[in-house]
């Protein structure tokens, strides 16, 4: 829409432009009108034309990404429910009896069927960040750590929010935590994960990973990976779209109070408006 906004107004003030030295020739040089007028009629319906097909070329680019995108969400929902299918069917085998040596290949299919059911997520999420609608509703932190706990058995969260509530999409903020839950797990090799409450809009999450590796100025950018057992930074990436559409801000940075480059991340949510 912006794109859309910004060639209207090139094509409305180079219009004007050229009417107002166009109608100054005039008033300057009245027997020069009639040649001033014919060049100015055309650059005027040269700048319409001009205009308008690239106004065209913006509608038509913006027709074709979105019919891509929807593509991509449609694609990414339907492998969806086969994938969930298929975690629900190894863990009702990894409790079945009589399984124990073949335990370690259904935690493996396991864990690679939660790690693709998490990636097909964030696909449904990079489709919908800027064109989804919210429904907000109070949420609290504590609630969807302790469903996030169910999800990521191989990783110990410590909840330190004591009843942190926030005014947020229930979708959006659950995507939020798991990524950061993720990152932790399959990028730091972490153990633990803490989110810890700052002040009455602010959580800080730290984790027990190798801390962070790579270039920390392009942290965030997607589709950049860091090295060659690193992520499409994706997650990251999502993280910030998703705080700033719930009316939030992310911020990433390194430390090493404990270890080297420790990986620290701030979420500031918004101050909720009395109702």
């Amino acid at each position: 829409m912006k794109s859309i906004w910004f060639a209207t107004l090139w094509l409305v003030f180079n219009v004007s432009l050229v009417l107002w030295w166009t109608l100054l020739g005039i008033r300057r040089d009245p027997h020069a009108s009639k040649m001033l007028l014919s060049e100015g009629a055309f650059l005027v319906l040269s700048l319409i034309l001009g205009g308008l097909a690239f106004i065209r070329l913006i509608l038509k680019e913006r027709h074709r990404v979105k019919r891509l995108r929807d593509f991509y969400a449609a694609f990414s929902h339907e492998l969806k429910t086969p994938i969930a299918s298929l975690r629900l069917q190894v863990e009702s085998l990894m409790d079945g009896q009589g399984l124990s040596s073949q335990q370690p290949v259904l935690k493996r299919l396991f864990s690679d069927s939660v790690r693709l059911e998490h990636q097909l997520e964030n696909a449904l999420a990079l489709a919908e960040v800027e064109d989804g609608h919210l429904f907000l509703e109070t949420l609290t932190i504590s609630e969807l750590l302790s469903k996030a706990q169910g999800f990521w058995d191989s990783i110990e969260i410590i909840d330190r929010t004591g009843g942190f509530t926030v005014r947020a999409d229930r979708r959006v903020l659950e995507r939020i935590l798991n990524n950061l839950i993720q990152n932790a797990l399959k990028h730091g090799k972490a153990q633990r994960i803490e989110f810890i409450r700052e002040g009455d809009f602010v959580i800080t999450v730290v984790d027990d990973g190798v801390g962070f590796v790579g270039d920390f100025s392009k942290l965030g950018q997607a589709f950049h990976r860091q090295g060659v057992s690193s992520g499409s930074g994706v997650g990251v990436y999502l993280i910030h779209k998703m705080m700033e559409k719930i009316n939030g801000y992310a911020r990433f940075s390194l430390s090493s109070l404990k270890r080297p480059n420790e990986l620290k991340c701030e979420l500031f949510f918004a101050p909720r408006i009395p109702s």
